[in-house]
């Protein structure tokens, strides 16, 4: 829809239509803000279903895009190696099992291993595949996170 708008707005814009062109535009820009806010929460019912059953060192990935997913994973990363879960729980945990599935729905090579894996080497994260679309994390100390802040 919005490229539909678009489209019209070029279309106008070059038959000298400027009021018509404006319109189309901030249709056009409309449709994309809903889409936006729309696939954001298709997202998190996705995680929320994915991981109702989940312990908090376990995170699913399946069915989000690329972006998402690391967003996700870096929230749940966060709150485990910040104190907004029981210390005592936090002090036992040192990995997270990421979930992030083998491509089967993919078009092509599979996006989430990739882009994860990615994500991890950036952040300085050790990680190892447990099994064929997941992956063990080893958290941050807090220690290593002072150094690291520095």
């Amino acid at each position: 829809l919005a490229t539909q708008h678009f489209k019209a707005a070029a279309e106008a814009y070059q038959m000298h239509d400027h009021l018509s062109a404006q319109q189309h535009s901030v249709a056009g820009r409309e449709s994309l803000r809903v889409a936006k806010e729309q696939n954001l929460k298709a997202a998190e019912e996705i995680f929320k279903f994915n991981n109702c059953k989940n312990k908090i060192w376990r995170v699913d990935l399946h069915g989000l895009h690329g972006l998402e997913a690391i967003q996700a994973l870096q929230s749940r990363l966060n709150d485990l190696e910040s104190d907004k879960i029981d210390t005592a729980l936090a002090k036992k945990l040192k990995s997270l099992e990421v979930i992030t599935g083998v491509g089967k729905h993919s078009h092509g090579k599979p996006v989430l291993p990739t882009i994860i894996r990615s994500f991890l080497n950036q952040k300085k994260y050790q990680f190892e595949d447990v099994r064929p679309g997941a992956l063990k994390v080893w958290l941050h100390s807090s220690s290593s996170q002072a150094i690291r802040s520095r």
